[in-house]
């Protein structure tokens, strides 16, 4: 229809064209050729007659077929420029460098339906989630979204199935794991195969694997994680694999493989430390560790969560920093070594609230709650199962709420509350039978 030329570009240029002009769209409409017919025009839809675009091209100066082959072009390499800039500062975010990025971003301006308005929003926001603004990080995720479904763009990659993707990794930091699982599905609704940036379906496997993991959704996990894992050799992203190698040894873990979760652990470590991903690795031998403990080899264990420990003495992870004292802690705990696992449980619920990571924390205040009760300390006990407990019902963490419910109620029956324990139990019957669960999965010292 445009003379072979890209039909996206020339419809931004015929909006750029109109605006120059100062036209609105009702400016230009005629009686056959209203206002609803150049919006669609515009925005490229299928069912308008092909003379009707030719006279819309003609009363914007561009029906000279030269003249719009020259403009195209033109614009053409004015994206290609641009594209790189942005592809350059997105390297820059990807390697720590957002501080440097930023000024870069803000120089860019653009019309909110250029062809590269999308990806501009998406940096924006992966800008926004490295300064843990969430929120901002957010709101241009959604804006990049918006653009794309207002003017009809069709980013050549995959740019919408990134913003979900990151929309669901915020609502993740944020607690929101109900959020977070209906983002990654609408990623995958709308990744396609034939777009640039195919490495973004692993991202978001490797993300809904996560997830379902976390709310213990092992049935649901098991064939969306076989068909993952072998997909390994075409992960590019070194952290997108280390992520998939973590949820599979957690995976292994819960099925009692514990010599293939070792396994698994190990090479994973191994790619991490090749390629200076400290996060994932220590993550990797924190997980590590916890399958020793459940081998019964302490000693090995202990050494693995210390070694995080001596890794980041300065905290610079502060979530690998609370695992480790948890379960260094947990540890005490079956020794029944009750000074040290109450210091060390003290100093992780202290790193925890000063986190925004409520499920680490919850952890930390059950096993605390653990070490008192493990004493007969029921009173002591008791204000920690209610904090976790709370805090697990208000971020939708049902399983772990179902742990501190059952220990709650343990306590309050020991201390002769028999109306607080009745109740407790009642809300442990409603939310066991919504779960259909026994108990978390988790490792927390006590049989």
């Amino acid at each position: 229809m445009f003379y072979g030329l890209d039909p996206n570009i020339v419809r931004y240029l015929m909006r750029k064209v109109r605006k120059e002009l100062n036209f609105r769209q009702n400016d230009v409409s005629e009686e056959d050729m209203g206002y609803g017919t150049i919006s669609n025009i515009e925005r490229g839809a299928e069912n308008v007659d092909e003379q009707k675009v030719f006279r819309y091209l003609k009363k914007l100066g561009l029906d000279d077929e030269r003249k719009l082959t020259k403009l195209v072009r033109q614009v053409e390499e004015d994206i290609d420029n641009l594209t790189f800039q942005l592809q350059q500062i997105e390297s820059m975010i990807d390697n720590n460098k957002s501080t440097i990025a930023y000024p870069l971003l803000k120089n860019i301006t653009i019309e909110s339906f250029h062809p590269l308005a999308p990806f501009l929003n998406y940096l924006q926001g992966r800008y926004y989630y490295a300064k843990k603004d969430f929120k901002k990080a957010e709101k241009y995720y959604k804006l990049a979204i918006r653009l794309c479904n207002r003017y009809k763009l069709n980013p050549k990659d995959n740019i919408v199935s990134a913003c979900h993707n990151e929309l669901s990794i915020c609502s993740y930091a944020q607690n929101n794991l109900t959020k977070a699982e209906e983002d990654v599905e609408k990623g995958l609704s709308v990744y396609d195969e034939n777009k640039e940036r195919k490495d973004i379906k692993h991202s978001l496997m490797t993300n809904k694997i996560l997830y379902l993991i976390r709310s213990s959704q092992y049935f649901e996990v098991a064939p969306i994680l076989e068909e993952t894992w072998g997909l390994i050799p075409q992960i590019d992203s070194v952290h997108v694999r280390l992520n998939l190698y973590k949820s599979r040894a957690v995976f292994l873990r819960k099925m009692k493989k514990y010599e293939e979760a070792i396994d698994v652990c190990k090479e994973g470590i191994d790619i991490a430390r090749r390629n200076r991903s400290e996060n994932r690795q220590l993550g990797l031998i924190t997980v590590l560790g916890s399958v020793f403990f459940l081998q019964k080899r302490y000693e090995k264990a202990k050494q693995r969560f210390q070694s995080v420990l001596d890794y980041d003495p300065e905290g610079k992870f502060p979530r690998r920093k609370l695992e480790a004292i948890t379960f260094l802690s947990i540890i005490h705990l079956h020794q029944k070594n009750w000074s040290e696992a109450e210091n060390q449980i003290k100093e992780a619920i202290e790193i925890g609230r000063n986190t925004t990571d409520v499920y680490r924390l919850t952890k930390a205040l059950i096993v605390c709650g653990n070490i008192y009760s493990s004493q007969h300390q029921y009173e002591k006990a008791a204000p920690f199962y209610q904090e976790a407990e709370f805090l697990t019902e208000k971020n939708g963490y049902k399983e772990r709420q179902h742990t501190a419910l059952l220990q709650l109620a343990y306590c309050f029956g020991k201390m002769n509350k028999e109306n607080d324990r009745n109740i407790l139990m009642n809300k442990l019957v409603d939310l066991q039978r919504n779960l259909n669960v026994q108990s978390e999965d988790e490792i927390y010292g006590i049989d």
